[in-house]
């Protein structure tokens, strides 16, 4: 027997699914339309107070040169730009894309772009030099041993860096008590060139030295990349000593390095209509190569960005879930309701 469009049975039926299917409607609404597990706040820098100054340090040359500054005020500068975050609390998450943009500096800097004489417009500089008859002190060289290189004739390295830039980087959060939170969890990821310019002549104590360190260092310019392109000779007699003359140009790529950073007190304050981001910021590069093997490279940044936004209050941790299941709770509740005979 087949039911009519009459059939009281055929429609109850038909509204209990129809009834069904917009309380499911409802709920899966609620799941996508649930507040957000964090929100996404991007802190805009404040030059004043986002400071960080560079260390160039040749530790293996240490006590014999000495450096610092090109100009004054050329081994610090101020950073703008953002820092992008997802604040929920307690965690603070840094998913990347921040942009701290170091500030040039007020004049050209040594060495020109690419480590080629001269000078252009950086963000940072510096200069080492060593008076003439300063012994070298031994070097430890990988698969080579210690070598005495003897004493320095000249020695002058100019450093500039350029276009430098920091992204900042932990995507799983840090964890937030009173705002204050654990910096060191933090990846850098920087991004910039190191301009370097080397001119160095090296007086060797004997000539059976002089041929032995020729060798070593000849060696390993052959290990630098080409990007790197070190030029190493020999000159002299018995009468006026035998030398070493060095003398390299050359720029390093900062971007691809994930550094850590090595500071620990960052926070994260709610002031007047703000909240106020500070991020203390201590991380290394090392070029890692040969070149690290004969001087010692290694620049340090240590300062701090700190960056405002307009405060939003939080959502905390739970809302969303909250949220969803009374959605569903409601959906159910409506259905069941509908389906109840009259």
């Amino acid at each position: 027997m087949s039911l009519t469009k009459d059939d009281p049975s055929a429609r109850r039926r038909t509204a209990a699914r129809h009834y069904l299917a917009s309380a499911l409607v409802f709920s899966v609404a609620c799941l996508f339309a649930r507040p957000a597990a964090a929100l996404p706040v991007s802190f805009t820098l404040t030059p004043a107070q986002s400071s960080i100054a560079a260390t160039f340090d040749l530790s293996n040359l240490t006590g014999t040169v000495t450096g610092g500054p090109q100009k004054s005020g050329s081994l610090t500068s101020k950073y703008s730009g953002t820092v992008l975050t997802n604040l929920v609390l307690p965690p603070i998450a840094f998913p990347g894309g921040s942009n701290a943009d170091a500030a040039q500096f007020s004049s050209k800097l040594s060495p020109a772009i690419g480590g080629l004489a001269g000078s252009d417009i950086a963000d940072y500089g510096a200069t080492f030099s060593a008076p003439v008859g300063q012994p070298i002190p031994p070097i430890d060289i990988p698969n080579v041993g210690t070598v005495n290189l003897g004493t320095l004739d000249s020695f002058k390295v100019d450093t500039a860096l350029r276009n430098v830039r920091l992204d900042l980087q932990n995507t799983g959060g840090i964890p937030a008590s009173g705002g204050a939170f654990d910096a060191s969890q933090l990846t850098i990821l920087p991004t910039g060139t190191v301009d370097v310019n080397l001119a160095a002549v090296i007086a060797s104590p004997d000539v059976v030295t002089h041929f032995v360190n020729l060798a070593i260092l000849q060696t390993l310019a052959t290990q630098l990349p080409p990007t790197i392109p070190l030029s190493v000779t020999g000159s002299g007699n018995f009468i006026t000593g035998f030398k070493i003359n060095l003398s390299t140009g050359f720029s390093l790529d900062l971007a691809g390095l994930q550094l850590a950073n090595q500071a620990t007190n960052g926070s994260l304050a709610h002031v007047a209509a703000n909240w106020v981001l500070t991020v203390p910021i201590d991380f290394d590069v090392v070029p890692g190569d040969a070149l690290d093997q004969l001087l010692g490279l290694n620049v340090n940044f240590a300062g701090q960005l700190q960056g405002t936004a307009p405060f939003t209050a939080l959502p905390e941790p739970a809302t969303g879930a909250l949220a969803v299941i009374a959605c569903a709770i409601g959906g159910m509740a409506a259905w069941s309701r509908r389906r109840r005979p009259s």
